[in-house]
């Protein structure tokens, strides 16, 4: 399994996993295929993989439609279906690649000292080339008002040159570092705030670049790329530097464009032109794209609306923001939905009312335990709220989740919760969602047996001969 069909099945899972939700995208896709509506994710995703891609691309289409016309909001998609919509056209995009580079015996892997030539201009389709051919993940985003997409896990620039790093190595790797520093949705500036910060205090050493490059993984389902486009001279037309790029840091470059069509040789770039990617890709994805991002439902229309129930509320004190948000997003990047104070209530509302909405119109809520929120007035009346709706645990509607040292006496005390304190990031992550999705926490392996240990073997007996 590649790894953009393993980013399906999770996201598969967590769609799986909201009965709000599964029913109807399950019912749209059966609509468009035929057939029964897949019993659970590992079926849908089978049927993806044994389709001819061509139509899955189609029914993903009308499905598209059909999703946006049932939502609780005109032409609102949930997240968690618009990314397993996404995914499933990756996947698609995937296949068609490997079938399309196949055919016409283009290579589908380079050396990591070798370098990687798309015959493509445009930068999605190349990122989505290059990631087919090193088993990488792609994560796209699309400008609602440009109507343009494009891979933002893929670096192109280096820093500027008044920023006055030193050789081309010390460039590469300050590049790097920003883009893993920097959250996707704030690129445009944030990148260049973290390369000032990193001129400041100093690149990063090797060990410690190559552990955030991991952490970046986890978090967004894809490894950073290069992708050059320009016929300059670039510090990774250099062969060893490439390839310690891509040997220790799990690195990919790929030249496109002007990059690359200096490169390639004419009976290279005829291959390419029979292949036809570039035009068969862009031909569907855009118009996916800007299906799946019509405009959501603003925070205001979701604390209003008595139809559509988000998952959680997360309830927290201001002191613990940090952690709050940070819970909102590993939640919300799980694929449920969530109402959050600090995103979701704005300047005109009444803090109280909206606080109120958010309660009934929330099925479950998370509350951030430290000892601030325990101390806190307004904190108070919002777990007790939940915890009065299932005052028996039975639905989880309450689920506490402890960030700092904190005794826990009275009714919260009674409450299963989650904790997190000292943990690192990603074992964090993992606790968390694993306990919110309320599924069985069996080990895949056998446990150790607790009792006593068996004799240990008597030695072999020795040679009695000469």
């Amino acid at each position: 399994m590649t790894h953009l069909q393993q980013t399906l099945r999770q996201r598969l899972d967590a769609l799986y996993r909201q009965p709000a939700l599964w029913p109807t995208f399950a019912q749209a896709w059966a609509d468009e295929r035929g057939g029964e509506p897949a019993a659970d994710a590992g079926a849908l995703l089978d049927d993806c993989l044994q389709q001819e891609p061509l139509d899955i691309i189609e029914n993903l289409l009308a499905v598209a439609a059909q999703l946006g016309e049932r939502g609780a909001a005109p032409g609102a998609v949930p997240e968690v279906v618009r990314r397993v919509a996404i995914d499933i056209c990756l996947v698609v995009c995937e296949r068609r690649i490997h079938d399309r580079l196949a055919a016409q015996h283009i290579a589908a892997a380079a050396a990591a000292s070798e370098e990687l030539l798309i015959d493509a201009s445009e930068q999605l389709a190349a990122a989505l080339i290059a990631a087919a051919c090193c088993r990488n993940g792609v994560r796209i985003h699309f400008d609602g008002q440009t109507r343009r997409a494009e891979a933002v896990n893929v670096v192109r620039d280096l820093p500027p040159q008044e920023l006055d790093f030193q050789g081309p190595r010390e460039c590469v790797k300050a590049e790097l570092q920003a883009l893993v520093k920097t959250p996707l949705d704030d690129l445009a500036t944030g990148k260049a705030r973290a390369l000032h910060d990193i001129r400041q205090y100093g690149v990063a050493s090797d060990d410690v670049l190559l552990a955030q490059l991991r952490r970046y993984a986890r978090t967004n389902d894809c490894r950073p790329m290069f992708g050059l486009d320009s016929a300059s001279a670039h510090p990774l037309d250099d062969a060893a530097l490439r390839q310690e790029l891509a040997g220790y840091f799990d690195v990919a470059t790929f030249h496109y464009g002007d990059a690359a069509g200096r490169r390639l040789a004419d009976a290279d770039r005829a291959a390419w032109q029979r292949a036809n990617l570039q035009a068969d890709l862009m031909s569907y994805l855009p118009a996916l794209l800007a299906q799946l991002s019509a405009p959501q439902a603003s925070a205001g229309a979701r604390l209003q609306n008595t139809v559509s129930k988000c998952d959680f509320f997360i309830s927290y004190n201001k002191a613990d923001k940090e952690w709050a948000e940070w819970i909102a997003w590993q939640v919300e990047d799980a694929g449920y939905s969530t109402l959050i104070q600090a995103w979701d209530f704005h300047a005109g509302g009444n803090f109280v009312l909206d606080m109120d909405r958010a309660m009934k119109q929330t099925e479950r809520t998370i509350a951030v335990l430290s000892p601030d929120y325990l101390a806190a007035r307004y904190t108070q009346p919002e777990w007790a709220a939940a915890l009065l709706r299932d005052p028996a645990g039975a639905q989880r509607r309450l689920i506490p989740v402890r960030v700092a040292h904190c005794e826990l006496d009275g009714l919260l005390a009674a409450v299963t919760h989650v904790d997190l304190v000292g943990l690192d990031q990603a074992p964090a992550r993992k606790t968390l969602l694993d306990r919110i999705s309320g599924e069985r926490l069996k080990p895949s392996r056998e446990p150790r047996f607790p009792g006593a240990a068996s004799p240990p073997p008597r030695p072999e007996p020795s040679f009695p001969g000469s």
